[in-house]
C-alpha cells in the first residue's frame, strides 16, 4: 500500500476531483491489481476483460468511496468482484470475448511463469487447484500467493475471517486429497 498515493487520492476525493483520484489510483495500484485479477481468472483474454470491467467499476464507484478502509483494499475488493463476475458471466463460460478489451493483457499468474513450471510438483499443484471452487481458490490465492491474513481476506470478500479460514482449510484438504491420489496413481 502506497501511503503517499492514499493521501493524494483522499485529498482529491475530498475536492471531488474524481478524474485526478482515478488517475492517481490507476498509476499507483493498476499493475498490482491487474496481476491480482490475472491470478484469479488465469486466462489472459478473460483476465483482460475482467481488468477492463474493474477499471470501469472503479471509475463508477469513486463517488461512493467512504474511506472506511484504505483505498487500496477498497479497489482490491472491486477487482476481486470483477474477476468473480467474469467467472460467472454466461458469455465468458461460452468462450465469447468482450470487444472493448482486446488491447488489455493481464500479466501471467505467478504459477504459470517459466520458472514456476520447471518442477513437476508445481504443475501437479496447479492441476489440483483446478478442483477447487472459485471461492476456495480465491481464498488460497489471497492467503498463499498474496500472503494476506484471514481478517484481510474476510474484509476483501465481505465474509467473516472464520469463514475465510474454513474455506482455506477446506481447500487445503481438497488439495491434499487430490495430490495424494495422484501420488498413488503415479506409483501404481
Amino acid at each position: 500500500m502506497n501511503a503517499a498515493a492514499e493521501e493524494e487520492i483522499s485529498n482529491r476525493l475530498k475536492l471531488q476531483d474524481f478524474s485526478g483520484a482515478y488517475t492517481t489510483a490507476v498509476r499507483a495500484y493498476g499493475s498490482t491489481l491487474r496481476h491480482h485479477v490475472g491470478a484469479i481468472v488465469k486466462d489472459q483474454d478473460r483476465a483482460g476483460d475482467a481488468y477492463s470491467t474493474f477499471l470501469y467499476d472503479l471509475w463508477a464507484g469513486l463517488e461512493g468511496f467512504q474511506g472506511h478502509s484504505s483505498f487500496f483494499y477498497w479497489a482490491k475488493r472491486i477487482a476481486t468482484n470483477a474477476a468473480r463476475r467474469q467467472h460467472r458471466d454466461r458469455w465468458n463460460r461460452n468462450g465469447e470475448r468482450l470487444d472493448d478489451a482486446d488491447q488489455l493483457q493481464a500479466p501471467p499468474p505467478r504459477w504459470t511463469t517459466a520458472k514456476y513450471r520447471l518442477t513437476a510438483e508445481k504443475q501437479r499443484l496447479q492441476m489440483a487447484r483446478a478442483n477447487l471452487s472459485i471461492e476456495e481458490e480465491l481464498v488460497v490465492v489471497l492467503h498463499v500467493d498474496w500472503d494476506f491474513d484471514f481478517n484481510v481476506i474476510g474484509e476483501l470478500l465481505g465474509i467473516h475471517a472464520a469463514t475465510a479460514r474454513m474455506r482455506y482449510m477446506r481447500a487445503k484438504n481438497k488439495l491434499k486429497k487430490v495430490l495424494l491420489a495422484s501420488d498413488d496413481s503415479d506409483e501404481g
